[in-house]
């Protein structure tokens, strides 16, 4: 039986887990334009020709659901399902009953959409926290004692440069200090953020972040930082213009495309100064590997 019925429909996100605590796995899955989870129940199987899962359960959710979370957020000793949502800037918390069915709780306003999301211990009292985080930012959503959760705490700066895509968000204690330490990956290589210095009220401090090396990715720049100084100015658009007419060596020729129509050429440097003096758009792309010296 495959997940999606519907060849024509584009999974955002997937979840494994028991979610009916019979020891089988189940899945949970958003759909493009469907404001719902389809939760579909492993089944038992007699023989390797009956179904992995029982017919989905849709469980209406918010509108624009992008990507999935689950977690015991209760400590009811089920996992419940957090979706985040994009285009519209709210959390839906779906508790578990452990009888196939879920509750909706209230949506919790957030000021931003969700590219990421993860739950986790983060301030190290023993309860599941939220994490989601868009462009440059992060929102931590810290649940209290009762089972309610407090005020959120954003942060911004998470990557140097501006707004980056991210990708996705994982929580784990490496250090094991009893706080979970959350993990960003977005189109400017992977962060880990040590729970210790995720604070309540004061949030992630950037500085913190553990840069994690990429085996055999080489160095990374991002498009129009020809002289990979980690910054953007009119520099770079002068050594465009000395690539191009002074034949002048750059220290990151692939950086030079800037406007993303595979020429390298007076336009590119044009762009830069567009994009510094006259609020251009940004560079098209991501940052990507230097063949350069």
């Amino acid at each position: 039986m495959a997940l999606v019925d519907d060849p024509m429909s584009a999974v955002l996100d997937v979840l494994v887990g028991d979610f009916d605590c019979d020891g089988r796995p189940d899945a949970a899955l958003v759909e493009i334009g469907k404001p719902q989870v389809s939760i579909l129940f492993g089944r038992p199987r007699e023989s390797p020709e009956d179904d992995i899962f029982e017919a989905p359960v849709l469980v209406p959710c918010v509108q624009g659901a992008w990507h999935l979370a689950c977690g015991d957020i209760d400590a009811g000793g089920t996992q419940n399902i957090v979706v985040g949502s994009m285009g519209t800037p709210a959390r839906l918390i779906l508790l578990n009953n452990g009888d196939r069915t879920f509750r909706r709780t209230t949506d919790v306003a957030m000021p931003h959409d969700a590219q990421a999301l993860a739950l986790g211990d983060f301030d190290g009292d023993g309860h599941q926290d939220i994490a989601c985080g868009v462009r440059e930012y992060a929102t931590l959503l810290f649940r209290n004692g009762g089972g309610s959760f407090g005020a959120l705490t954003v942060s911004s700066g998470l990557f140097e440069g501006g707004p980056v895509f991210m990708h996705r968000f994982a929580a784990a204690d490496f250090d094991a200090d009893g706080r979970s330490d959350l993990v960003v990956c977005a189109d400017r290589g992977l962060r880990v953020y040590p729970g210790a210095r995720i604070e309540r009220g004061a949030g992630i401090a950037p500085a913190s972040a553990v840069a994690l090396p990429l085996a055999g990715s080489g160095r990374y720049v991002d498009l129009a930082d020809m002289n990979c100084d980690g910054k953007i100015d009119i520099a770079d658009a002068i050594a465009i213009l000395a690539h191009l007419f002074s034949q002048r060596p750059a220290r990151c020729p692939d950086a030079a495309n800037v406007n993303g129509d595979d020429t390298v050429d007076i336009a590119d440097a044009i762009y830069v100064l567009a994009r510094l003096f006259a609020s251009g758009p940004p560079p098209l792309g991501a940052r990507s590997p230097c063949s350069g010296a």
